[in-house]
């Protein structure tokens, strides 16, 4: 993030895998999920999530 001059308070990790949730909160992230992706997450109904694309509009 450094790197590309991001922040944490204007970024956010948005995943499909319980491995791209763990990594936004060891990362201090926030996290969007992404019902139609490939992978599950532990956690059953985690909210915030997204269940196409265009949803993700809903978060800017």
């Amino acid at each position: 993030m450094e790197r590309n001059h991001l922040s944490i308070e204007n970024s956010v990790y948005i995943g499909d895998t319980q491995t791209d949730y763990d990594s936004a909160k060891a990362n201090s992230l926030p996290f969007i999920f992404c019902e139609y992706g490939f992978g599950k997450l532990i956690t059953g109904d985690y909210k915030p999530s997204v269940s196409k694309f265009s949803d993700l509009e809903l978060f800017v």
